[in-house]
C-alpha cells in the first residue's frame, strides 16, 4: 500500500456561552427562546425548522436553525438535527417549524415527521420533549 495517503481530520467543536442560564420550564418558555433566535423576517415567507437543545435540568444549551425551505414545506436533515444534539451533549430537545400561511393546523406530514423524529431520538439517547408549529398568530404543540 502507498504511504502517501491521508485521512481527513474530523474536528468536533461546541462553544458554550458563559451567560445567565435560560431554563425551559414550559412550552411558552421554549417559544419565547425560539422566537428570540428565529429570523422573524421570514416567518410569513419561508418555512424554517429549528431545534432547541436542553440539558438534564432544562437549561437551554443551544439553538440551531436546521433548515430553510419554501413557502409551504421544509424538509430537514435528521442526521444534522441529531448530530447537533449529540455534539452539545444534550439530554433533550424541542423542535419547531413555522407555517408562513399563519395556519396552526397540524398536518398529517407534521405528525409523521414528529413520530419519525421521536423514534430517531430514542435510538441515540435524546428525549424529544415537544414539536411545535409557530406562526405570527400563536403556536401549537404537535
Amino acid at each position: 500500500m502507498d504511504n502517501n495517503w491521508q485521512v481527513a481530520e474530523l474536528q468536533i467543536k461546541y462553544k458554550k456561552r458563559k451567560k445567565q442560564p435560560v431554563i425551559i420550564k414550559s412550552t411558552l418558555d421554549a417559544v419565547r427562546v425560539l422566537l428570540k433566535h428565529w429570523d422573524i423576517d421570514l416567518m410569513n415567507i419561508q418555512e424554517q425548522y429549528c431545534a432547541l437543545y436542553l440539558d438534564t435540568q432544562g437549561e437551554a444549551l443551544a439553538f440551531r436553525l436546521i433548515s430553510t425551505g419554501r413557502q409551504n414545506d421544509c424538509g430537514f436533515d435528521m442526521k444534522l438535527l441529531l448530530s447537533c444534539g449529540l455534539l452539545c451533549r444534550a439530554h433533550s430537545l424541542i423542535v419547531a417549524h413555522n407555517h408562513p400561511s399563519g395556519s396552526l393546523k397540524v398536518s398529517s406530514s407534521d405528525k409523521e415527521t414528529t413520530i419519525k423524529l421521536k423514534s430517531a431520538c430514542e435510538l441515540v439517547g435524546l428525549h424529544l420533549i415537544d414539536s411545535l408549529i409557530i406562526t405570527d398568530k400563536g403556536f401549537v404543540s404537535i
